[in-house]
């Protein structure tokens, strides 16, 4: 597998050392996990960056189970809210169990403890975690309601008469398109390389495709019943496991790890929308790596919400960068397919696929992006904090002063003066800025979802 990959920073060989691939190049060094490489251009910091975000990930929900077990204490709770959160409380253990199996490789509890890792910023979105990209997890190897096969026969079609070859689906989420794909599409003794930056979910995906079954926890947005609202335990398998030369990777979609011209095929399901940098960014590289005629094949959504207007681009406008960016498309379609339904949610959609086969016809212009500056990638160059920078520091510094009041003693009245002073703002603004600070604090703490 070693002599397909390419450094993400150079392009240069990487030598395959068991425990990591080193550039031959440069000397960079890029860790395998797991049996995972993780090829990214800043390897270690976003590695890094991964194992603190497991450990407030791992503590949060231990907190949940703490403060439902101090809840079950009382007296006045219902027979249906207490069967409620006794189940709640069951599943969020199972799922507390599964976090700390597939993320052994990065080993969850390190020296950052679960509350300060929240504090320096580490914490993981619930509401992304699981209400976003995990429940893709369990529709991926445990639902029977026709989303992959549906999803893999828009696939199918994009695909057409092109021979796929050496493959990448890049930003595989949890697998089972990939999977599917190398199963019933791939030719045998072909490679397919499964790329994503999720650990969660590439973790499980790489045990399923080698044979394991795996419980995995489902917890419905809206749940239907009182029995769904405890949320369940579900046994993800495939249905038998990969053959030869399905690997998994961590990479990044404007950095790939493969030498320029050395794939037959990209694949990107649901993806491009959701990466932090334009369109045309993305073309290029794909471009880069793809062979002369070979093809990308793309299905999702085009929900760009970059900051730039102009980026914002819909599906004729991604076809006509496509075609400046050196791609002749040969087939684009609209597919209506079903998305995340589950029998426990009370919420059931589904989503028009934007899918096309583009073929590279000739050399796009290198991307240009900024992957991270010079002072991130080296700890001995001085720091140049962005402009936007000092207005989060002000915001931050404000937001501190106000907490650092409050003592349990003093009032709003109170708090107002003392805030005008500092800032040089007269009574009435402070007092709208601190009632209002407090009450989103306040707002947060009550309302945040906890699953």
């Amino acid at each position: 597998m070693s002599s397909a990959f390419v450094s993400p920073i150079t392009h240069g060989v990487l030598r395959d050392e068991g425990h990591q691939f080193v550039c031959e190049v440069s000397g960079a060094r890029f860790p395998t996990l797991g049996g995972v490489p993780w090829l990214l251009p800043d390897a270690r910091t976003v590695l890094a960056e991964w194992k603190h975000r497991s450990t407030a990930l791992v503590a949060h929900y231990e907190q949940v189970v703490e403060v439902m077990k101090e809840v079950l204490k009382s007296s006045r709770l219902s027979p249906a809210t207490r069967e409620r959160i006794e189940g709640t409380r069951t599943t969020t253990i199972a799922h507390i169990e599964f976090l700390r199996d597939v993320l052994t490789p990065l080993k969850p509890q390190t020296k950052l403890q679960g509350d300060l890792a929240s504090a320096f910023g580490y914490s993981v979105p619930t509401n992304q975690a699981l209400q976003g990209y995990f429940p893709n997890l369990v529709r991926d190897w445990s639902s029977k309601n026709g989303e992959n096969e549906a999803s893999l026969a828009v696939l199918k079609t994009a695909l057409g008469s092109h021979v796929p070859g050496a493959t990448l689906i890049l930003g595989s989420g949890g697998g089972r398109l990939a999977y599917d794909f190398h199963q019933t599409i791939q030719a045998k003794g072909v490679s397919t390389y499964v790329a994503d930056i999720n650990p969660i979910l590439t973790y499980a995906a790489k045990r399923i495709f080698e044979g394991e079954t795996l419980k995995v926890c489902e917890f419905p947005i809206a749940p239907k019943t009182l029995e769904a609202a405890k949320g369940a335990v579900r046994l993800c398998r495939a249905p038998a496991p990969a053959r030869d030369g399905l690997h998994s990777i961590f990479a990044e979609a404007f950095a790939l790890p493969f030498a320029s011209g050395s794939l037959q095929t990209v694949v990107t399901p649901w993806l491009v929308d959701i990466v932090p940098h334009r369109f045309e960014e993305i073309v290029r590289e794909i471009n880069r790596v793809l062979k002369l005629g070979g093809a990308w094949l793309n299905t999702g959504s085009f929900n760009f919400r970059l900051e730039s207007i102009v980026d914002r681009v819909s599906p004729e406008e991604g076809l006509e960068l496509l075609t400046a960016n050196g791609f002749s498309i040969a087939q684009s379609a609209h597919d209506k397919v079903p998305y995340l339904i589950s029998e426990l949610d009370a919420h059931e959609r589904h989503e028009w696929l934007f899918s096309f086969r583009a073929t590279k016809s000739s050399e796009a212009p290198r991307s240009q992006v900024a992957f991270r500056p010079d002072w991130l990638l080296d700890a001995t160059k001085p720091v140049l904090a962005p402009p936007a920078w000092q207005i989060q520091f002000v915001s931050l510094e404000s937001q501190a002063f106000v907490l650092s009041l409050i003592d349990g003693k003093r009032s709003i009245a109170e708090l107002v003066p003392l805030v005008s002073q500092r800032y040089q703002m007269d009574q009435a603004e402070a007092a709208d800025a601190v009632v209002g600070f407090l009450r989103r604090l306040y707002d947060e703490s009550v309302f945040t979802r906890t699953t």
